[in-house]
């Protein structure tokens, strides 16, 4: 039974460093859709918040939001995210939502509306707080050795937007070898221009040709890396890892990963890869959500011609 001191609706909101990328108007409006923000309000104050941007393909109306739950008071009570997520499902319904599809990106909840269709999902971070030569001795033995491999071999990493076309191309060719539907270029193009303050490539070298390339958005809150082509991640990660702990931000964030992925596969691989940072596992869920149950039985077989597999949405989904 849902209480009726929680209102949901459309929220003003003013971006802030102390809050993830994803929330800010500039990130949002990159994507060239229409966007805002869902909040939850108690007493007038508003207390949860998330991105969103909306969709429309033919008759069908879509909403994705771009992060999990904004608590903007840390010591709310797991409840109220749960009765802010459980109000949601109706609001989205009466403007008109046909589904709810989850973010490709950082779509990582704590928690799920009663009724969603969900997966368990890991989320990767590692708090940059720490000393340096901490953060070193937490990493995997593997992990260790392959920098200092790549570093005794002469592999550097350069810092700036002047290599963005090349990891653009690194990023197309990584995600089509693996099946997944790559990023537009000229997209991933105008959301790193329009982030300039908030974002930053790091481009591994090899005897002055380019191996591999990682792009990262940021704010005080948490860097984020959000795509990664070519060879020697381990290398343009750590290099990251260093330059954001110099300026102050708080964590790294690897985005997430799949748990339940068979021993071996690649959602396997990414999440050994993940952890061998020494991050912090955090587990939740991802989830979606048919409104529109017809329209839904459409957009999913849309998405099923559409996507080849592998792509990032091929987990085993539950609505129980």
């Amino acid at each position: 039974m849902l209480s009726e001191a929680m209102e949901i609706r459309y929220a003003d909101y003013r971006w802030s460093e102390e809050h993830p990328i994803f929330f800010s108007g500039d990130y949002l409006g990159s994507l060239e859709s229409p966007y805002g923000w869902i909040g939850g309000y108690e007493d007038g104050t508003l207390r949860y918040l998330l991105p969103f941007t909306t969709h429309t393909k033919l008759c069908h109306r879509s909403i994705l939001f771009h992060y999990g739950t904004l608590a903007l008071d840390p010591s709310a009570p797991p409840a109220g995210e749960q009765e802010f997520l459980d109000r949601l499902i109706p609001f989205l319904r009466s403007a008109g939502i046909d589904t709810v599809v989850r973010s490709p990106l950082v779509g990582f909840f704590a928690r799920y509306p009663e009724g969603a269709a969900h997966a368990p999902y890991g989320n990767y971070a590692l708090d940059l707080s720490q000393p340096e030569e901490a953060i070193w001795a937490g990493m995997s033995r593997n992990h260790r050795r392959q920098i200092r491999r790549l570093q005794e071999d002469g592999y550097t990493v350069e810092r700036g937007m002047q290599h963005l076309d090349t990891a653009c191309d690194f990023v197309r060719a990584t995600m089509e070898r693996s099946g997944a539907a790559a990023p537009d270029k000229r997209l991933l193009r105008t959301m790193v221009e329009n982030l300039a303050d908030y974002a930053e490539i790091f481009t591994s070298f090899h005897d002055g040709r380019p191996v591999g390339s990682i792009v990262t958005l940021f704010s005080r809150y948490a860097a984020f890396c959000i795509h990664a082509g070519g060879d020697h991640a381990h290398l343009l990660d750590f290099e990251a890892i260093r330059y954001f702990r110099s300026i102050g931000v708080r964590r790294y964030d690897f985005c997430g990963a799949h748990l339940n992925a068979p021993p071996g596969s690649k959602f396997d691989g990414i999440r050994q890869f993940k952890r061998g940072f020494g991050t912090t596992e955090e587990t939740g869920w991802i989830w979606k959500y048919s409104l529109s149950r017809t329209k839904g039985v459409v957009r999913d077989l849309y998405g099923s011609l559409r996507h080849a597999p592998g792509d990032t949405d091929a987990y085993a989904w539950s609505d129980r």
